[in-house]
């Protein structure tokens, strides 16, 4: 059974058409990459998927809920979470409060028994021990991201001060503490340097195998896509052109027209 399942999807900006008619299955376990030149439709996809954008048209299932019944604040409860071309990252926060902000969402409220919304306000307003030992939980869920993923040690330093690369880490450890089933990463790549773009292949496939998490993943970076990626999507002016194995979509010949273009005669 597909994780997600994408049926006929359109995505039309007045009369620009962002994608056109796309069709996808990503099994669960997988990790799969959404490819093709700037401008293809490949970030618009993902604001569809996550709500952002309302669909022209089409179906989109994940875990076989209609994900247009959701609205976009609900998505990260159903288990999927993304990054983002540019940094989103609080700059004036610290690693560790980055990370706490985001599991926002997903720590449940503390409920006592015939008292309603009362004792759980004083509880977070005199700081009292069932606020206390949620509070401690989030923060060793952080730590746990921050060690998966080479991080520790830095959780006190404010975002501002640190490296390109390691931001990138924080954003992507800031989706990791949300739980998700399903991980969209938009161009994890950008920016990094040879040795960690192969650190973060090394790192992604870490991901999927321990702890579950399957991958759709956008990227430019040909060499760390067919590294990662067992299936492989391509987009075209919004246009699906072409889908396979690594193998098959690296030799296509519409995949190296749409990138190389096509040989005047």
């Amino acid at each position: 059974m597909a994780l997600l399942e994408i049926k006929d999807l359109v995505m039309r900006f007045g009369g620009l058409t962002a994608i056109d008619h796309l069709n996808m299955k990503i099994e669960e376990g997988t990790i799969v990459a959404l490819i093709g030149p700037n401008g293809a439709g490949k970030s618009t996809f993902f604001n569809c998927v996550t709500r952002i954008y309302e669909v022209t048209n089409g179906e989109l299932y994940f875990n076989n809920e209609d994900l247009r019944k959701y609205d976009p604040h609900e998505i990260i409860k159903l288990g999927i979470a993304r990054s983002f071309q540019n940094l989103e990252l609080f700059d004036n926060l610290t690693v560790l409060n980055n990370l706490l902000v985001a599991q926002h969402l997903k720590i449940k409220p503390v409920k006592t028994p015939g008292v309603g919304g009362i004792l759980s306000f004083f509880s977070d307003m005199f700081l009292l021990p069932s606020t206390k030992k949620v509070e401690k939980e989030a923060v060793m869920e952080a730590l746990k991201i921050l060690d998966l993923l080479g991080l520790r040690g830095i959780e006190n330093l404010l975002v501002s001060i640190l490296p390109y690369g390691t931001r990138k880490l924080i954003e992507l450890a800031r989706a990791l503490i949300t739980k998700p089933k399903f991980l969209m990463l938009d161009e994890p790549a950008a920016g990094l340097n040879e040795k960690e773009k192969k650190e973060l292949g090394i790192l992604l496939k870490r991901i999927r195998d321990e702890l579950g998490i399957t991958l759709l993943v956008i990227e430019h970076d040909m060499s760390l896509v067919m590294s990662i990626s067992e299936y492989i999507y391509v987009l075209s002016f919004g246009k699906p052109i072409a889908e396979g194995k690594p193998s098959e979509v690296q030799n296509n010949p519409a995949v190296i027209e749409a990138y190389l273009g096509k040989e005047e005669e």
